[in-house]
């Protein structure tokens, strides 16, 4: 009786951690060590210093994704645990507008109903915005099927180290209307000033799904 429930727990994953190194290393070494690969633009600006994963941007855009260690079965306990420090922002970035697309900082968590992670199924993008206030829902003009969920934005957001905590489960319920949550196809971590032409720089100390 108990076999089926073995099955299901052996098939997903229950956790996921951004893992970092202690020391400083080259991003490339990191991203091949951990099953990270460009979705777009180069990670080459971007550093790995001790305990943080740096993102560095200078009127480009640059996305990582990873797939390892997926899928990844949400329950209604799952929490999403994120730990960063901004310290430049593209200025004029509107998530609401394909055209000036730009924010400091987005995780991408893609869900597994089908497609890839650059044309997404259903998306959440928490993200660090250049304009709105924290709590904003922004649909992507790109895809109908991504949801920007506004945790900071502006010039508050910038500065210090700052700690969010959301129920994935809850979010993507509430952002698709639906009660049935599927697990977690893939993670991707974007930082961009393309569009508007701006800089960012992001710290990222801690992701963590637990």
């Amino acid at each position: 009786m108990k076999l089926p429930f073995l099955l299901f727990t052996l098939f997903y994953v229950v956790g996921w951690t951004l893992e970092l190194p202690k020391e400083r290393q080259p991003v490339k070494d990191w991203m091949s060590a951990h099953g990270y690969k460009e979705e777009k633009g180069s990670a080459a600006k971007w550093e790995v210093e001790a305990t943080a994963l740096v993102l560095v941007q200078d009127g480009d855009s640059t996305t990582i994704a990873t797939e390892r260690g997926m899928p990844l079965k949400l329950t209604a306990e799952s929490k999403l645990t994120l730990e960063l420090k901004v310290d430049a922002m593209p200025l004029k970035g509107d998530l609401s507008r394909s055209k000036t697309e730009d924010a400091a900082f987005r995780l991408f968590v893609v869900f597994d109903e089908g497609g890839g992670l650059t044309t997404p199924p259903r998306t959440i993008g928490y993200a660090i915005a250049s304009s709105g206030a924290a709590g904003d829902v922004v649909t992507s003009e790109r895809f109908d099927t991504v949801r920007f969920q506004v945790l900071a934005a502006g010039k508050p957001a910038v500065g210090s180290w700052l700690t969010f905590t959301r129920r994935v489960a809850d979010d993507y319920k509430r952002l698709f209307k639906t009660d049935t949550v599927p697990p977690i196809k893939g993670l991707a971590i974007k930082s961009d000033a393309n569009d508007t032409g701006g800089v960012a720089r992001v710290s990222v100390r801690a992701i963590r799904i637990d």
